[in-house]
């Protein structure tokens, strides 16, 4: 009797260990999915905020600034580097070490991606050990669920924008430290023993601390712990409250960061929307997050950039209509959370999927107004949706006939199609040209699209088809000084300095502080002769930006030649 009570403890064990069950299998699955889906991004070149940010940035280029953070002050870009110091460092180090070879940084930003999706699966799978769903009837495959969640996260196409594009390292490292901090915050709360519930209650804290000081988005990490906390644990309220306290003082690191120094913020050169109202943004965001959601669904036609026409009021119909989706979608949460009190805990995961989907895009999806819809913004929320959408399969998978052989059959073949989808959107990135190419195509009236072909243009040498795609970025955007300097430096081309300086001051106008404009200013100056002012341009870019390429030779030849 007790020889075949062993042998069937074993068979068992040998059941739940097997290659399907096997937590080392699943983690080699996800990584080779990921490798598989972005093996050809190693080589795309930088583009769009990856040249502004990084390629100009002068403080990435001196890791000494990253430890006396004052020293820097004065220099372009400093408030963004205060802001998102953990992002910045981490580009300071890539520049350390690789300089401009894009290899290094594709290695990276891979990496923080294939950390992620593990991290997504022990979220996921920590989630079922929880008090309120230890009782789940399908706790014993929750690991397969964690599996398929892990798998979405990896392989979509619409994690590309903070995958492929080296600059939006900032959405996959702040959901980096996010996720950690959330899977530690469950480690402590589930750890028997008080030395690992603090070890993992500091690490939890200090990665919310570290995701908040990579991207402002994160300032919602405590409000989700929250959430977590009362929706997956119980005990005494008091003391929850007490241990949830610190995360919650945490909530003011951003607005902190950002009333701290002058021109913080969002305003970044290509990342603001100065011309519209919080209140147009907002409306317009109903719209915006409901494509999120088709392109979660359905991920085609993605872009760069989408060509989003601007609602103006509440009352129009496409915002009403959204406006009642997105409701009923807060409902259904509602509904599933009401229902998992009675019955089937797991209801919980979904309802908490929806809910944070909703918390996580509050920040730049509401009323600070940014660039109307940027696929990376769903990086971070994506997680919550891939949790609700793997429950959900599971709990169908329980269902006999039809229904069973239908979700296995798309368990199969939704990540094969997902990862072909992945590695055929990041073809589109391998060239400048072909990148904003296609983003025209699909968004004609983007002031930044335009700007950006015109540049890749430039570089081709392709002088007369720049011009005419920075002067109709100008006409979009009148406003845009970057589009003025570009348009200067090709009038300087064509030995037309009066005119290029015109435009240079026209971009100066709008940006004082823009260090290549008063540089191509300076090299005008020189065309005309005009000695003295150019000197004085000349400094003031090297002032903003020390290391620019090219600018102390010249204004040391300069000061040779007056000498």
């Amino acid at each position: 009797m007790v020889q075949k009570k062993k042998v069937k403890a074993s068979e068992r064990s040998g059941a739940k260990h097997g290659i399907l069950s096997d937590r080392r299998v699943h983690l080699l699955v996800i990584l080779i999915i990921g490798a598989i889906a972005y093996s050809n991004t190693f080589i795309v070149p930088f583009q769009w905020d990856d040249l502004t940010y990084i390629v100009e940035n002068p403080i990435i280029k001196q890791l000494h600034y990253f430890i006396e953070p004052s020293d820097a002050k004065g220099l372009q870009f400093y408030d963004h580097v205060v802001q998102r110091y953990v992002t910045y460092l981490s580009f300071a180090f890539n520049y350390a070490i690789h300089g401009y070879n894009v290899t290094g940084y594709h290695f990276v930003n891979l990496a923080v991606h294939l950390i992620n999706a593990l991290l997504v699966y022990l979220l996921f799978s920590l989630t079922f050990r929880t008090p309120l769903l230890k009782a789940s009837a399908i706790k014993d495959r929750a690991e397969l669920a964690a599996l398929f969640a892990a798998i979405l996260f990896v392989s979509h196409p619409l994690q590309t924008m903070a995958v492929t594009y080296i600059y939006q390292r900032l959405a996959s490292l702040a959901t980096l430290f996010y996720l950690l901090s959330l899977v530690s915050y469950l480690k402590s709360r589930l750890s028997r023993k008080a030395v690992q519930r603090i070890l993992f209650y500091g690490v939890s804290f200090l990665s919310a601390v570290l995701a908040m000081k990579s991207k402002e988005n994160a300032f919602t990490l405590p409000l989700v712990i929250v959430l977590f906390e009362f929706f997956f644990f119980t005990g005494e309220t008091k003391k929850r409250v007490l241990q949830l306290t610190p995360f919650v003082f945490a909530l003011l690191i951003i607005p902190l960061s950002l009333t701290g120094e002058e021109g913080s913020g969002h305003a970044g050169i290509h990342t603001d929307n100065k011309t519209l109202s919080s209140e147009v943004y907002f409306f317009t965001q109903f719209r915006v997050l409901v494509m999120y959601l088709r392109l979660l669904f359905l991920p085609v036609r993605q872009s760069v950039l989408h060509d989003i026409s601007v609602s103006h009021s509440f009352f129009e119909l496409n915002v009403i209509l959204s406006f009642l989706f997105l409701i009923g979608m807060l409902c259904l949460g509602l509904t599933l959370f009401l229902r998992s009190r009675t019955g089937s805990p797991e209801l919980r995961i979904v309802a908490f999927g929806i809910f944070w989907f909703f918390l996580t895009h509050s920040v730049e999806s509401s009323f600070i107004p940014l660039l109307l819809a940027q696929e990376y913004r769903m990086y971070l929320p994506s997680v919550g949706l891939f949790m609700s959408i793997s429950t959900a399969a599971l709990l169908m998978f329980h269902k006999s006939g039809v229904m069973r052989t239908v979700v296995i059959a798309c368990v199969i073949a939704v990540p094969l199609i997902l990862t072909s989808l992945t590695y055929s959107r990041n073809t589109v990135w391998q060239t400048r040209l072909g990148l904003w190419e296609d983003v025209v195509s699909r968004a004609p009236n983007d002031p930044i699209a335009n700007f950006n072909l015109g540049f890749a243009y430039t570089e081709k040498g392709l002088i007369d088809k720049s011009k005419m795609y920075y002067e109709r970025a100008i006409l979009l955007k009148p406003d845009y000084a970057r589009a003025y300097n570009n348009l200067g430096c090709i009038y300087g081309q064509k030995n037309n300095p009066d005119k290029a300086i015109e435009l240079l001051l026209l971009a100066l106008e709008k940006d004082r502080n823009l260090a290549i404009a008063h540089y191509n200013l300076g090299l005008a100056y020189i065309l005309k002769r005009q000695l003295g002012e150019a000197e004085i341009q000349l400094r003031a870019a090297l002032k903003l930006n020390p290391g620019l390429k090219g600018a102390k030779g010249v204004l040391t030849r300069l000061e040779q030649k007056r000498g």
